[in-house]
């Protein structure tokens, strides 16, 4: 027997039709798992740019550098602080760099658009 056992048809408009494929578009999934997750009181968020999971491995292999640094220096008492400073400064970089690729909106680079800067 289907876990899922109750089928329900609802007529949208066009405008309406439209937004709801815009939304299960931007959040990769199927209509029935987007409207189930906004019955369940979820809200879907968009799929994240195509460079978010390698971004995320850079973060974890500078956060295990770190955490390295740390356990060594626990266990002998002293700082690289120099091997230190280069992995923060890393750190550093990847948070800017996946700020921008995530919240920054991007330039539209079509030929239409005129500099509105001067």
């Amino acid at each position: 027997m289907r876990k899922r056992q109750f089928e329900v048809r609802v007529r949208l408009n066009e405008k309406e039709a439209a937004r709801l494929e815009r939304c299960v578009e931007m959040s990769g999934m199927t209509k029935e798992g987007y409207l189930r997750h906004l019955i369940n009181g979820y809200v879907p968020k968009a799929t994240p740019p195509a460079d978010y999971y390698k971004m995320m491995m850079q973060l974890y292999r500078i956060g295990n550098n770190i955490n390295q640094i740390a356990k060594l220096a626990h266990m002998t008492g002293e700082v690289n602080a120099a091997r230190y400073d280069i992995y923060v400064k890393m750190l550093e970089d990847a948070i800017v760099d996946i700020t921008k690729a995530v919240l920054m909106p991007e330039r539209i680079d079509d030929g239409d658009n005129v500099n509105m800067e001067g």
